[in-house]
């Protein structure tokens, strides 16, 4: 019945980490892929209607602890007693700065919550990655079944372990980056024009970040915590989870997000008249009206299927025949 129990809490907290995931992400990057008030306004309607519901797995997963292993629960929440408060106050730091945005239109309340709401969701990140470290790595029971570990000692491993160490730090940096790619391709699916661009490159950017960092992480914890080790060779079949997180990293590598543009180049080909291109490079980067990978070449032979004749707009805004070698050159005006 123990076992059941455990695997009813992994799977709970599991499912939080994917559904509220996007959300952390979304709010640590906030103010990266957002840069006016409408922009931001954007970013948040894209998780205001799953936030708050996303958290419930949280809750659900802290009841079942409580309820199916009292004992766990008591060491654990008084040996992690001061970072569960930090993690308790950001979480509702988070929340009301959401609720609180647009209740005042003012200069100041608006970038003060939007602020709140990035550090808080970027900090949360922080601490459920030390969090995952220290169980990863260890504490320091004492007899009774009791610990206690204050934030931070030498930032060494060995006997005086502290809750922040060089090792749980290197692991909230991966935790940092991977939900805010996570985060990225959910606002990258979820809106569009600059916001969209900006999203899809931070997804491209910090999934080189994850890739290292993920392959330094396992040959260290090995290293660390030969116990990880040893229960891979007892049970093999642990190895589907991290297939499934190298699965996981996949969808963010910048050949993946290349194919999803140029995916989107294609369907936009069919149904765009070549009058129209402007529209769908405008929608990407408004600014300079340039995409990078940009197969341009690609949508002109897919438009040309739908109109025929070779038109293209001019400066002015008229419809114009345009030669192959005059794209590039319209499109970065």
């Amino acid at each position: 019945m123990g076992t059941i129990w455990f695997c009813l809490v992994a799977i709970m907290l599991t499912v939080y980490v994917l559904l509220d995931g996007f959300d952390l992400g979304a709010g640590a990057i906030h103010l990266l892929v957002a840069k006016t008030d409408e922009e931001r306004v954007q970013v948040l309607a894209s998780i205001g209607p799953v936030w708050e519901a996303n958290e419930v797995w949280l809750i659900a997963a802290g009841g079942t602890l409580y309820f199916a292993f009292p004992a766990l629960y008591a060491s654990g929440f008084s040996g992690f007693y001061l970072p569960l408060m930090i993690v308790l106050w950001l979480l509702i730091l988070r929340g009301i700065s959401i609720s609180f945005r647009n209740e005042v239109i003012s200069k100041v309340w608006d970038p003060f919550w939007d602020f709140l709401f990035c550090a808080s969701s970027l900090l949360l990140s922080v601490f459920f990655g030390a969090a995952l470290a220290n169980v990863v790595r260890g504490v320091p029971l004492d007899a009774s079944g009791y610990f206690f570990e204050p934030l931070w000692t030498d930032f060494r491993l060995g006997e005086q372990t502290g809750i922040l160490d060089w090792y749980t730090i290197l692991i909230s940096v991966l935790s940092l980056l991977a939900l805010a790619m996570h985060g990225a391709l959910w606002v990258q699916m979820k809106t569009k024009g600059p916001v969209n661009y900006r999203s899809a490159k931070i997804a491209v950017n910090t999934w080189w970040g994850i890739l290292i960092l993920t392959a330094a992480v396992t040959v260290i914890t090995f290293k660390i915590q030969p116990q990880v080790k040893e229960n891979f060779v007892t049970w093999p079949w642990g190895f589907i989870f991290p297939l499934l997180a190298v699965a996981g990293i996949a969808p963010g590598s910048p050949g993946a997000q290349s194919r999803l543009f140029t995916d989107c180049c294609k369907r936009q080909g069919r149904r765009l008249r070549p009058e129209n291109w402007r529209h769908v490079v405008d929608d990407c980067d408004p600014a300079r009206g340039r995409i990078l990978h940009l197969r341009l070449p690609l949508l002109y032979r897919q438009s040309r299927r739908w109109q025929g004749p070779e038109l293209s707009l001019s400066p002015n805004g008229e419809a114009k025949p345009l030669c192959s070698d005059e794209v590039f050159t319209q499109i970065g005006d």
